[in-house]
């Protein structure tokens, strides 16, 4: 039933340290989940971070390991014993739950086959909450591009287009911090500009306004690809604003440390 009402990836991981580790009857719990690129699984939630959260499905990690199998498998250290499980859908393994344990008599044959009914309904449950949340996206980045549109529908100099997309795109994303840079219309002029600059400090939007090749460094301009790196702030991204090869701009959005 928790997992019926399950509608985020969060929300399966939360029921599996939480009600899972009960049912399970275990002292500890750890939940891994398949990479991005399906190249890795990492630990997402449980009662213990480990050392190495990522474990690459090609390497000697356990949790790694036993996603390569279809049965829940046991393993014993000594005094304690873990038993991993897998988290499947359509015979594919979505991640691994691992339960730790004082001893291997506590996994009895009753115990593995509730877990891995408990594994296949979370691996069910994990694909059902991407695809709602695909469709989720999808359906933001629509909004998004219609509201943008809408905004952009009547004439407008580059500041007035700057100021509407980044009102747009504050109201519609989770990002905290947007920064629109213009080309600079000057002649013989190769730097950028600041058009829009929101949650940054008001010092470094002082200093790049004040010297906009500080600013052209930050961004790698023109090429403006990859990392930010305007005095390093942490969780930005730049992208270019191209029309064929020239490029007219860049857009930088991003998120607070810890957000």
């Amino acid at each position: 039933s928790d997992f019926a009402v399950a509608v985020t990836r969060a929300d399966v991981v939360a029921v599996l340290v939480g009600k899972g580790l009960r049912v399970a009857r275990a002292d500890s719990c750890a939940v891994w989940l398949r990479s991005t690129d399906g190249a890795a699984l990492e630990w997402v939630d449980g009662t213990n971070r480990p050392p190495d959260p990522v474990a690459p499905l090609s390497g000697p990690q356990p949790p790694a390991r036993a996603a390569h199998g279809a049965e829940p498998v046991l393993q014993e250290d000594g005094s304690s014993a873990r038993l991993f499980v897998q988290l499947t859908a359509t015979e594919t393994v979505l991640g691994v739950v691992e339960f730790g344990y004082p001893g291997a008599d506590r996994v009895d044959a009753d115990l593995r086959q509730l877990l891995r009914t408990v594994g296949r309904q979370a691996g069910q449950t994990l694909q059902r909450t991407a695809l709602f949340e695909a469709e989720k996206s999808l359906r933001l980045r629509a909004q998004t591009q219609q509201s943008i549109t809408a905004a952009l529908a009547v004439p407008l100099d580059a500041q007035q287009i700057a100021d509407a997309a980044a009102r747009c795109l504050a109201a519609a994303l989770d990002f905290d911090r947007i920064l629109l840079a213009l080309a600079s219309d000057g002649p013989g002029d190769p730097h950028p500009v600041v058009g829009v600059a929101s949650g940054f400090e008001p010092a470094v939007v002082d200093g790049w306004r004040r010297d906009p090749a500080r600013l052209a460094r930050a961004l790698a301009w023109p090429a403006v690809d990859g990392s930010f790196d305007g005095g390093r702030p942490a969780g930005l991204v730049a992208l270019p604003l191209r029309v064929g090869p020239t490029v007219l701009g860049a857009l930088v959005l991003g998120r607070n440390a810890g957000a």
